[in-house]
């Protein structure tokens, strides 16, 4: 009889602990889950949210190559908590698009100069403040030069 109750025991037990394990499993996957769900939900919204690039920028100023082939912007992105400031360049006769030929980015309060040394050497003057994030080298045929000033 005592072995038939230690079997019953045992059973039980080991029954109960499964469910228990089983019901935490479950638990977590639903958190993890919903984690997942609210996660990706919000990144939707931020794209969203952003999708209208252009409705945040500013364009500070422009400078064509001495042939007038490449256009420079110089640009304030702001908004989304990603705000700096951008150069880009494009041929002559292409729109503006803040999100193409992008060769330099920076945040901070960085003083930032244009110029063309010919039609295809183009600087970018700077000052030291702020976090550069991007310094092309080359763009198609224009060579890009950097020079930090005080």
């Amino acid at each position: 009889m005592r072995n038939r109750l230690k079997l019953v025991e045992t059973i039980t037990t080991e029954s109960l602990s499964g469910r228990i394990v089983s019901n935490i499993s479950k638990i977590v996957f639903y958190f993890v889950l919903i984690a997942f769900v609210l996660s990706n939900s919000s990144v939707a919204a931020c794209a969203k949210r952003n999708k209208n690039v252009e409705d945040q920028i500013e364009v500070v100023a422009t400078n064509a190559s001495p042939s007038h082939e490449f256009v420079a912007t110089l640009y304030i992105v702001s908004g989304g908590g990603a705000g700096g400031k951008v150069v880009n360049l494009r041929k002559k006769d292409e729109r503006f698009d803040p999100k193409k030929g992008v060769v330099f980015t920076t945040t901070g309060s960085v003083d930032i100069t244009l110029s063309w040394e010919g039609n295809d050497h183009f600087t970018v003057k700077h000052s030291r403040a702020g976090n550069i994030y991007a310094q092309v080298k080359e763009w198609g045929k224009v060579r890009i030069s950097y020079v930090e000033s005080d």
